[in-house]
C-alpha cells in the first residue's frame, strides 16, 4: 500500500512536466503523508491542494489507496469513476521487512528521474485516493501493490479526460512499463552511548 509519496521539484518544473494551465499553489513540499494536503492534476491541467484519504462510514482511518481491479465494483469507488486526478510525486515510499524484523523504506522513481503522474479519484469533498495496482517487476520484491502510474502525458491526458468512459482507461492501471529506480533509505543508527 503506498501511504507516503514526495514531490519536492520546482514549481516551474511541475508546470512544465503536466502542462498546467495555471501555476499550481504551492504544494506541500516534501514527504507527503494520509491526510495531508497534497497537489492534484484536474481535468482542464488545473492543480488544487486535496487532502489524502476519504472518509468512509466503514473505517475509523481514511481510505488512502484503492486496488485498480476492484474500483468498477466497489460502491465506495465505482461513483468516483469518472472524477479521475493525476497526482504529481518525484517518488513513493514502500517499506519492507528486513530479516531482523525491521521496517525498511525504499524510494521508488523513475529512472529518467522525470515527475511521475499516479492515478487518482476524488470524491464530492474533494478528498483523493491513489490508485494501485500489481508492482513492476523491479519493485515486486518490496511489495506486492504500487501506485498506479500513468505511463506517459498521453496516458495522463486520458485518464483526465472524463468524457472518456472509464472501461476505456482501466487498461492504463497497470504496473509500469518503464524503469524505475529503487533507493533504499539508509537505517538510523541509535545511540551508541544511550
Amino acid at each position: 500500500m503506498c501511504s507516503r509519496f514526495a514531490l519536492t521539484s520546482p514549481l516551474g518544473r511541475l508546470v512544465e512536466r503536466f502542462g498546467l494551465s495555471v501555476p499550481p499553489p504551492l504544494p506541500n513540499r516534501g514527504v507527503v503523508r494520509p491526510t495531508d494536503l497534497a497537489l492534484v492534476v484536474l481535468p482542464g491541467r488545473a492543480a488544487v491542494l486535496r487532502p489524502w484519504g476519504l472518509t468512509v462510514d466503514w473505517s475509523r482511518r481514511p481510505v488512502i489507496n484503492a486496488r485498480a481491479e476492484t474500483l468498477a465494483t466497489k460502491p465506495t469507488f465505482r461513483r468516483l469513476l469518472e472524477h479521475r486526478v493525476v497526482v504529481p510525486a518525484d517518488v513513493y515510499t514502500e517499506w519492507r521487512t528486513a530479516p531482523d524484523g525491521a521496517k525498511v523504506p525504499h524510494h521508488i522513481g523513475r529512472a529518467d528521474g522525470q515527475m511521475m503522474g499516479m492515478a487518482g479519484l476524488v470524491d464530492a469533498d474533494g478528498r483523493f485516493i491513489v490508485v494501485t495496482c500489481a508492482p513492476a517487476e523491479t519493485v515486486a520484491f518490496i511489495h506486492d501493490r504500487m501506485p498506479a502510474v500513468l505511463p506517459d502525458t498521453n496516458a495522463e491526458s486520458a485518464w483526465l479526460d472524463g468524457r472518456v468512459p472509464f472501461a476505456e482507461v482501466a487498461p492504463l492501471l497497470a504496473p509500469y512499463p518503464h524503469a524505475l529506480v529503487v533507493e533504499e533509505e539508509g537505517r538510523k543508527q541509535g545511540d551508541l552511548f544511550g
